[in-house]
């Protein structure tokens, strides 16, 4: 992947100071730089924004190409013309129209993107839709709706809820098994009908390709 606006001095500082912003109950921001955002609440962006970390807590909206050191959501947030970010961590729904670009990318909940997912490392339980994702180390524990290629050094799904679609997988290790996850785990418990682990989900995929290869609760046409 190639570096983020957002590659810190050895001290995690930005070259320059910028102001810090906060929405508390209702309200919008301009674009700009910015050193950190704090949404509590409802909060849109209107324009294009830098900052060095974003931390959304209810409804976040941003409406311009964002460019971000950290990305905290809890709660739901949306961005419109693309997300480029170190981190991304989110608690809810994230959903967005443009490619995301991210060093790291942890869901618990749905991430929904119109466009391309270039990240290192994603991590998600829930559900992970997208045209098509590039990484490094690719774990999902729930269901993904993929409608082009899945690439990563590691692929690993652990199928649960909903059945899940991929058009084609390729890698160095790929890993499909059924559900081993929820009955410990108060929080996949929380999220019911999605990782329910009492419903038997399955994987469509077209063409599988890897050096290393284990699938279960798949249909695939060529591997």
């Amino acid at each position: 992947m190639r570096p983020t606006v957002f590659d810190r001095d050895e001290n995690g500082a930005l070259p320059e100071k910028k102001p810090s912003a906060a929405v508390r109950g209702a309200g919008e921001l301009s674009g700009g730089d910015y050193t950190k955002i704090l949404i509590l609440g409802s909060g849109t962006i209107a324009g294009d924004v830098r900052a060095e970390r974003i931390r959304s807590f209810g409804s976040g909206e941003l409406h311009g190409v964002s460019e971000i050191g950290t990305l905290s959501v809890v709660g739901a947030a949306s961005f419109g013309a693309g997300l480029i970010a170190g981190r991304v961590r989110a608690l809810g729904a994230l959903d967005g129209r443009g490619r995301l670009e991210a060093r790291t990318l942890i869901v618990t909940g749905a991430c929904e993107v119109g466009g391309d997912v270039l990240v290192d490392e994603v991590r998600t339980l829930g559900l992970l839709e997208c045209q098509s994702a590039e990484t490094s180390s690719f774990r999902v524990r729930g269901a993904v709706q993929i409608d082009g290629l899945l690439s990563g050094d590691l692929v690993e799904l652990h199928l649960g809820g909903l059945d899940s679609r991929v058009k084609e997988i390729g890698g160095e290790r790929v890993e499909v098994w059924r559900h081993s996850f929820g009955k410990r785990n108060p929080l996949v418990k929380g999220l019911g009908w999605l990782c329910n682990p009492g419903l038997r989900a399955y994987l469509r995929v077209s063409t599988v390709e890897a050096d290393d290869v284990t699938l279960e609760n798949t249909r695939a046409e060529t591997v």
